[in-house]
């Protein structure tokens, strides 16, 4: 069975959620607790990627500030390292894996 990049993603997601409810999430992502600390954590997005990310973090944050879905603001900071031509890790310009496929796999 084959995941699309959304489903993964979405896959993730959901599996973080349970894990959080459940309280068994890491301690590299809790949450402080209390109504202060909720508040100032739901002022800013945040939005974390590799280095070859990081000039389409821009298209993310703006389909987040006009109301977008989550999954769809990731989907664009994806796709710019597999669209470039000039980033060698994934994408059009990715070099082969140990199969000689190159992959869009920025997952």
């Amino acid at each position: 069975m084959k995941f699309s990049r959304r489903d993964f993603i979405a896959s993730a997601a959901v599996t973080y959620t349970a894990l959080s409810v459940d309280g068994l999430s890491p301690n590299l992502f809790a949450q402080p607790k209390g109504p202060a600390a909720s508040n100032a954590a739901s002022k800013k997005p945040i939005m974390i990627c590799s280095l070859n990310g990081l000039k389409y973090l821009e298209r993310g944050f703006d389909v987040l500030h006009k109301g977008g879905d989550t999954l769809d603001a990731v989907m664009q900071v994806i796709r710019g390292p597999e669209d470039d031509p000039n980033d060698e890790s994934v994408g059009l310009g990715g070099l082969p894996n140990v199969e000689g496929v190159v992959e869009l796999d920025s997952c």
